[in-house]
């Protein structure tokens, strides 16, 4: 392809970027039984809420978990599930009664298992809602999906203003030479390519 601007030549790149996404979430998706979990204890409204959907999520201790394998630990930009039931295939996660939210990790505390994030939807049950209907306390888990952190990087770039930033690679690669022809040769190996100018 042939770009006019460097804007253009940017912009090639967002949709394989959000397909590469889709793609690598889908997959974790369908094999969310083997996925980290961990038991959620509570959740609250973080400070900046209702500015944003931010709640903070106080989760059960590692030293109260029997088998500590497989178990989640939270990182910043981790995209995860929040559901009242630990996934044991991909249907749990979209029942009826209770089908599951997204949300972005957005800060983690080093010295207690509580982290902050970013929900896709309104949480219903928070603090002193977590209870249902015949006064019984709600099973409630967050369970890994991935972690968005270099995608989020990516699509900052892709999406930030350019001025100011040095463009001097993306411009020599946009460069057209008519004098230079490019060779591909393959081989029999399906490891092996090589390019000649």
């Amino acid at each position: 392809m042939t770009f006019s601007s460097t804007g253009q030549y940017l912009s090639s790149f967002i949709y394989p970027l959000i397909e590469e996404t889709r793609a690598d979430l889908h997959s974790n998706i369908q094999t969310v039984a083997r996925a980290p979990t961990r038991e959620i204890i509570s959740v609250g409204k973080a400070k900046d809420y209702p500015k944003k959907l931010s709640y903070r999520i106080l989760m059960k201790e590692l030293r109260e978990i029997a088998n500590v394998e497989g178990t989640y630990e939270p990182e910043v930009g981790d995209l995860i599930a929040l559901t009242d039931v630990k996934p044991k295939c991909i249907n749990d996660l979209n029942r009826p009664q209770m089908p599951y939210l997204l949300g972005l990790v957005t800060t983690k505390k080093e010295d207690r298992p509580e982290m902050t994030i970013l929900s896709s939807k309104p949480i219903a049950f928070v603090e002193d809602e977590q209870e249902d209907k015949t006064g019984k306390e709600k099973s409630l888990f967050v369970v890994y999906l991935t972690n968005m952190t270099t995608n989020n990087r990516i699509w900052q770039a892709l999406n930030s203003g350019l001025a100011g930033r040095n463009m001097n690679i993306i411009k020599r690669v946009m460069q057209f030479d008519s004098t230079v022809r490019i060779t591909v040769h393959y081989s029999t190996s399906p490891h092996f390519l090589s390019v000649y100018n």
